[in-house]
């Protein structure tokens, strides 16, 4: 599997063999989801990983090569985990970022 690291994080890339664009747009066109939406207590655990990802989001305008399109915050939970979702450019290619408890990934947004 290909990696590529942006702004000291490595995910994992893949390139879906079907149309996403659809998915881009419900992304680009969400409203950000905070963890405190999401749960009425959340651990300080749970807390610290949002924070972290989205002062890393927002910290891509300063890495080269890296256009930070959008920070979507947390785009799916349950009672145990949740996935943070958001978009970015890196060269002339759009992602859409998806971070799990397992995994960071960069899926390319093909038509």
């Amino acid at each position: 599997m290909r990696t590529l690291e942006v702004n000291g994080e490595i995910f994992e890339v893949t390139t879906p063999k079907n149309s996403n664009v659809q998915r881009y747009v419900d992304l680009l066109t969400a409203i950000p989801r905070n963890i405190r939406e999401c749960y009425v207590r959340p651990s300080v655990y749970k807390v610290e990983i949002y924070e972290y990802w989205k002062e890393w989001f927002h910290s891509l305008s300063q890495y080269d090569d890296v256009t930070f399109k959008q920070f979507n915050g947390v785009t799916s939970y349950n009672g145990f985990q949740f996935t943070i979702g958001g978009l970015l450019e890196v060269g002339q290619r759009e992602y859409i970022v998806v971070i799990t408890k397992a995994h960071n990934r960069l899926i390319e947004v093909v038509s």
